[in-house]
């Protein structure tokens, strides 16, 4: 959503990623009620991962407010784009074993 927000509706960076995390913390909300009622979430996992992101978003908004536009673009960019490799990456190999 960082890209959508920064190109078509033309925020700032900083603006895009708080607007994008916002957004996914609202609409995730009904989504997790379901998939409890539907038993699928594994919650020592989740509970798990969720006490690393109090700090982990404290780090990342300090890291954020102190950064520079250019900074945070190739940051942002550089993350999407390991994600969008790895995504490819998985894919591509089961695509291979199929």
């Amino acid at each position: 959503m960082v890209p959508a927000f920064t190109e078509w509706i033309g925020l700032s960076i900083k603006e895009a990623v708080g607007t994008s995390l916002a957004c996914v913390g609202i609409l995730a909300v009904p989504s997790t009620i379901a998939h409890t009622f539907l038993g699928d979430i594994d919650w020592s996992v989740a509970l798990a991962l969720s006490a690393t992101v109090i700090p982990g978003a404290r780090l990342g908004a300090h890291l954020a407010i102190r950064s520079s536009e250019r900074t945070l673009r190739l940051t942002v960019a550089a993350g999407l784009g390991v994600v969008a490799a790895v995504y490819a990456a998985g894919e591509l190999l089961a695509l291979v074993r199929a």
